[in-house]
């Protein structure tokens, strides 16, 4: 973890907000930059920089606490709405706004409908994130102006969310052992991948068969497909995030 808190001149730091916010972002620059927006524009002091999913929870597992927390979609060992369920049932009420490369309408609707608070195009100018962050640090919530809840082509469905909030349960070694399992790897080869026993393995299995509530590996691969994101997407594809 980085914790960027320290360059605040006096008298920003007499107007700072009270807080920490916390950034889970993978692309050095980007980051960078939006740490300085909050940092000088919205005058949050601590800010703390996770670059994949699992930095963030050990930090928050730590008994570290975030008043904000700005999310990518795409991380490198995790991806689409499972991070997003995963961070909200870790970080409980901690307002969260996804960071997302695109700003399609299906994929807004999706990330609200899993209790984000925001969500804002990457491609957008500073003042909308200075908008948006400041709408959300104070209790709002702020989606693209270009959004049209209605207009989206296919929002989640009942069974997808249910299969994500399942998902949301494994533990980071589970969903990867899961996400082995879902192309077609054996036993012995995800406990070679991943450094474990085929016993380990097995034991895994087993907790993501009970937590997901299904009988076999082959249905906890079902569940999986029906909760990736591109699972959400309309049949033109997968937009990327």
């Amino acid at each position: 973890m980085e914790e960027l808190g320290c360059g605040a001149t006096s008298d920003q730091a007499s107007h700072a907000r009270v807080g920490t916010a916390l950034i889970i972002e993978d692309h050095p620059l980007f980051c960078e930059a939006l740490a300085m927006t909050l940092r000088f524009a919205l005058d949050i002091r601590a800010v703390e920089i996770a670059a994949t999913f699992s930095e963030a929870t050990n930090w928050l597992s730590q008994g570290n606490e975030a008043d904000l927390i700005l999310l990518d979609l795409k991380l490198p060992d995790i991806d689409g709405l499972e991070g997003l369920v995963q961070l909200k049932r870790i970080a409980k009420d901690v307002p969260i706004i996804v960071v997302s490369a695109i700003a399609d309408d299906r994929i807004v609707a999706s990330v609200m409908a899993c209790g984000a608070s925001g969500y804002i195009p990457k491609y957008s100018p500073r003042s909308v994130f200075v908008d948006a962050i400041g709408k959300v640090w104070s209790g709002g919530d702020y989606a693209p102006a270009t959004y049209e809840p209605q207009g989206s082509k296919r929002q989640l469905t009942s069974d997808e969310l249910h299969a994500t909030q399942l998902l949301a349960h494994l533990t980071p070694q589970q969903a990867r052992v899961l996400s082995l399992v879902g192309l077609g790897k054996l036993n012995k080869q995800i406990a070679h991948e991943l450094g474990i026993t085929e016993n380990t393995v097995k034991a895994h299995l087993t907790a993501i068969m009970r937590k997901l509530n299904v009988q076999n590996r082959m249905q906890a691969v079902l569940v999986a497909q029906n909760a990736r994101f591109a699972a959400i997407l309309a049949a033109d594809g997968d937009l990327g995030v």
